[in-house]
């Protein structure tokens, strides 16, 4: 029986791109797969030099048995250029899920250290975090085509986008943790330093 995929407005299309070209990747996970968009490219791959995918949807409001559009709603899309000879070599898809996968580590590291920031002064819930890292993942989606041509570019230019995502997760700490007081300095050196860490981590990891 086919399904739909919901839309979730947090979470923009680029971020699932991988999951949406598993099946090129041999042995993909064929948990869900993306018709519209496999059938088209089996076609266009062998015939055009470049591809434009497209993704959108529109989240609805339920009522018991009907959906409609509230002004609560919202609607979400993203667009991407490949190469058509990156969707017949496995080793450019494996490196970009590899990079998103990173990608989803960091934002979750961001979230935890602007947390533990909060925490150490006494604020146990804050809707900072949660801010904080849609901010996160709004900025890299700027450098996400960047990303996208990095993973066959080579890794001079990969690590070049890695630093850029590691940027943005260190300013969006400093701007979300205000370190004016002497407590507020306390908490932010103690929750930045694993974060640091981290990013470091990230930046210098092996390209395989």
């Amino acid at each position: 029986k086919t399904k739909v995929v919901w839309v979730d407005t947090a979470k923009r299309p680029w971020r699932i791109l991988t999951s949406l070209l598993n099946f090129v990747a041999p042995g993909g996970s064929t948990s869900w797969d993306c018709i519209q968009v496999r059938e088209s490219l089996s076609r266009v791959r062998e015939t055009s030099r470049m591809i434009r995918i497209w993704s959108g949807g529109l989240k609805v409001s339920l009522n018991g048995d009907k959906h409609y559009i509230s002004g609560m709603d919202d609607f979400v899309e993203s667009k991407v250029e490949l190469r058509s000879e990156w969707l017949r070599d496995g080793s450019w898809f494996r490196r970009l899920e590899l990079e998103i996968k990173a990608l989803e580590t960091l934002a979750l590291d961001l979230n935890k250290s602007i947390t533990s920031y909060f925490r150490t002064q006494g604020v146990s819930k804050t809707k900072k975090a949660g801010l904080y890292s849609n901010l996160f993942w709004q900025q890299c989606e700027r450098e996400f085509q960047r990303l996208v041509n990095a993973c066959d570019d080579g890794v001079c230019e990969l690590k070049q986008v890695e630093n850029s995502f590691a940027e943005i997760a260190l300013n969006l700490f400093d701007q979300a943790c205000p370190k004016d007081s002497i407590r507020q300095l306390d908490a932010w050196a103690v929750a930045r330093l694993p974060l640091s860490k981290k990013l470091q981590k990230y930046c210098n990891r092996k390209i395989n």
